[in-house]
């Protein structure tokens, strides 16, 4: 698994802080999930990329809001 995510194009989020926290406390109070949970929803709905997780909260939300899910 870990040489097939050292192939990914990984990238650094520059988005700036003060709109990065709005929006993640955001989807953390509508999703009902941490903040730490509630980023990558957040940049996977900015984005519009899958998202990849083994937590059963984070995928449920995912499902909600429209994000396909990555299966590992």
């Amino acid at each position: 698994m870990l040489h097939r995510i050292s192939g990914l194009p990984i990238l650094v989020d520059t988005i700036r802080i003060e709109i990065a926290f709005s929006q993640i406390l955001s989807v953390a109070r509508q999703e009902q999930l941490t903040e730490y949970d509630a980023g990558y929803l957040e940049l996977a709905l900015r984005e519009g990329l899958p998202l990849a997780t083994l937590d059963n909260e984070l995928k449920r939300a995912a499902r909600t809001s429209g994000i396909s899910l990555v299966t590992i």
